[in-house]
């Protein structure tokens, strides 16, 4: 898969996610080509996101409980 193509699963930017590769702050390996461009296995990025989407869900069900013991309305 291209950065291109990453960069859409993963809902940010191509340049963002090249950012996050070279200073190693995602865990998903890449293939360096000959040309500069890079290649992300599929199932790296999916993993990923995956791990994304269940931190956020988790993150938010905390936000929700605090609301509700602070009696804020939610």
């Amino acid at each position: 898969m291209t950065t291109s193509e990453a960069a859409e699963v993963l809902d940010i930017s191509r340049q963002h996610l090249c950012d996050l590769l070279d200073n190693g702050k995602i865990p998903i390996p890449c293939e360096r080509l000959g040309n500069g461009h890079r290649k992300l296995r599929v199932e790296d990025v999916i993993e990923y996101r995956e791990a994304l989407d269940r931190k956020r869900a988790t993150t938010l069900e905390q936000l929700a409980q605090e609301a509700q013991e602070l009696d804020l309305g939610y």
